[in-house]
């Protein structure tokens, strides 16, 4: 935890506070260990810092927080810190202004009057981008669950069976080896519905020639996974069947090319060029993928929007897709580690062509 925290407040300076109050449950537990719900920390310039929780997790605390004093009270926990920041006569003091409701910051401002509120732009969620190789092990087994999942599932995928049985199957089968729970609403999107590109699993039931289009991933040690695959009940028509095909040579480009140092936008103009010259460019709407990690969907983006270049150890999906209204669709999604001459690939699931 030091070394995160030595990484956080490299960019105090650069951001003009002397301290940083931390409220976003995820940011909580980069910085302090704490897996609880409800807590809030305020890390100093310094490197020290106060985490202030409830009387329900005063034992959970004691185990997990490190580097912080532990404070329990039965009043909010942020205002509990605002008064602590308060009292130590905290001048400039950052706040996390995209997870702070209007509320929360007028209630902060009446027990801190004196301090000036600075909105710092996911200050934590940029140093969480760049994994250490503890919390890339988390992820790595995430992975694998998730893999063994699906292979214990495919069996069960056939002519008749329902979306919401084959993703409570998916999800079953992930607690069963280890996972700690969903690490998102797992999507199963069979035939027309499959054109959905995040279409959560209904009660339609698998007919001949469909798609099923299968995202899903666990936590573990709270870190999370994301893979999907698209597999076929029976023989594919020809066109879904091109589709798949075009969808995996970009998907595959992709993770020969991705490497640190490239710009989200380079990786996804690798994969989006493939399917453009294909003819189906308007029809793969969204980005080429994202980081992972204490959320399903984090820094860095995998997008035309990042123009950045992407460092070493994060970690992001590959996944583009192809969605074809009235026909169904075809996505194919690994979880990888950015490495300096490549990737590390977490998922292990065949990508071939599967008719079921």
């Amino acid at each position: 935890m030091k070394e995160r925290v030595s990484r956080l407040i490299s960019s105090f300076g650069e951001l003009g506070i002397d301290a940083l109050l931390v409220t976003k449950p995820q940011n909580v537990r980069y910085v302090t260990g704490f897996s609880g719900s409800t807590g809030a920390c305020l890390v100093r310039k310094d490197g020290s810092g106060v985490f202030v929780t409830d009387p329900r997790y005063d034992v959970q605390a004691a185990e997990e927080v490190e580097g912080f004093q532990v404070v329990v009270t039965r009043d909010p926990a942020l205002k509990e810190a605002g008064k602590r920041a308060a009292d130590e006569g905290i001048g400039s003091l950052g706040i996390e202004g995209a997870h702070m409701t209007v509320l929360a910051r007028k209630e902060l401002a009446e027990v801190a009057p004196d301090a000036r509120m600075v909105e710092t732009d996911r200050v934590i969620e940029h140093v969480r981008s760049i994994k250490e190789e503890s919390e890339i092990d988390l992820i790595r087994q995430a992975a694998s669950i998730a893999d063994a999942a699906l292979e214990a599932v495919l069996p069960v995928i056939a002519e008749g069976v329902a979306e919401l049985d084959i993703a409570i199957e998916l999800e079953y089968q992930m607690r069963k080896l280890g996972g700690e729970k969903v690490g998102f609403d797992t999507i199963v999107a069979s035939g027309p519905r499959a054109a959905m590109a995040h279409g959560v699993a209904g009660r339609r039931r698998l007919q001949p020639g469909d798609p099923v289009v299968m995202d899903f991933g666990c936590f573990y040690g709270g870190y999370t996974s994301d893979m999907t695959r698209t597999v076929f009940v029976g023989t594919p028509s020809p066109e879904m069947r091109r589709v798949y095909e075009v969808v995996l040579r970009a998907q595959t480009a992709a993770c020969e090319t991705l490497k640190a140092g490239m710009t989200g936008k380079e990786a996804d103009a690798v994969a989006r060029s493939i399917i453009e010259e294909a003819g189906y460019g308007d029809r793969f709407g969204h980005g080429l993928g994202h980081g992972v990690g204490l959320e399903v969907h984090e820094y860095p983006l995998v997008s035309s929007r990042n123009e950045r270049p992407m460092h070493a150890s994060s970690v992001v999906s590959v996944e583009p897709g192809i969605y074809l209204p009235g026909l169904g669709g075809v996505r194919i999604e690994d979880l990888v580690v950015i490495r300096p001459g490549g990737i590390e690939n977490l998922t292990s699931s065949s990508k071939e062509l599967i008719c079921l």
